[in-house]
C-alpha cells in the first residue's frame, strides 16, 4: 500500500533516472572477437548512387513529358480564369477582421500547445 503511494508521486523523469541507473549498474560486457566487423564486411554495399541516378532520370523524363505534351497549359488556363473572375472592388470592401481574429486565436493555441509539449511552462 505504501509502495503505491511512492509510485503515484514519481514523475516520468524519476522513472527515467531509475531505469538509467539500473542499466548502468547491470552492464554485461559481451566479447565480440571481431564478429561485428566480419558482419559489416559481408553486408551489401549501399546503392545510393544508383538511387540518385534513377531519381534524376525520372525527373528529366517527367520534364520532357511535360514539355512535349504542353501539360502546363491546362493548370495555366484554370489559374488564369480564376484570377480574371476576381472582383477587386469586392475584395476592398470585404471584412477581414473575423478571419484575422480566428487566425490569431489558432496561432496562440498552437503556440501554447507546442510550448506545453516542450515543457516551457
Amino acid at each position: 500500500m505504501g509502495n503505491d503511494r511512492i509510485n503515484e508521486n514519481m514523475c516520468p523523469d524519476d522513472d527515467s533516472r531509475l531505469i538509467a541507473a539500473f542499466f548502468a549498474e547491470n552492464v554485461a560486457d559481451v566479447p565480440d572477437d571481431g564478429f561485428s566487423g566480419r558482419v559489416m564486411h559481408r553486408l551489401p554495399r549501399c546503392k545510393s548512387n544508383i538511387n540518385r541516378i534513377w531519381t534524376w532520370l525520372c525527373i528529366i523524363a517527367g520534364v520532357v513529358f511535360l514539355v512535349l505534351t504542353k501539360s502546363w497549359l491546362v493548370p495555366y488556363s484554370i489559374l488564369n480564369g480564376m484570377l480574371e473572375d476576381i472582383d477587386v472592388v469586392q475584395l476592398l470592401h470585404f471584412n477581414y477582421v473575423p478571419y484575422i481574429v480566428a487566425m490569431f486565436v489558432i496561432s496562440v493555441l498552437l503556440g501554447y500547445s507546442l510550448a506545453y509539449e516542450r515543457k516551457f511552462f
